[in-house]
């Protein structure tokens, strides 16, 4: 969290593993954000349509269908401290 708070777009991958931990801790609304976010940052990622996948998996895990239209905010959703 700390590394997106420092610097919100050089480190897309931090998005990534902050999807995978909100999924891992049923947070589906945040998960489905945080991987919104690293495919803007990395729109050509080698795991792009995996992460796609990801987003609608999630997105219908989470009431049926993904209607989260929120804007992302990271301090909102999770605060993880990565220790750095």
């Amino acid at each position: 969290m700390k590394a997106i708070k420092l610097d919100p777009v050089s480190y897309p991958e931090a998005y990534f593993n902050m999807a995978l931990l909100s999924a891992q801790g049923r947070r589906f609304p945040p998960a489905v954000r945080y991987m919104k976010q690293y495919l803007l940052l990395v729109p050509d990622a080698k795991d792009a349509r995996s992460a796609q996948d990801k987003i609608y998996e999630w997105g219908i895990s989470d009431k049926g269908i993904n209607r989260d239209t929120s804007p992302f905010i990271p301090e909102k959703d999770i605060i993880i401290d990565f220790g750095v």
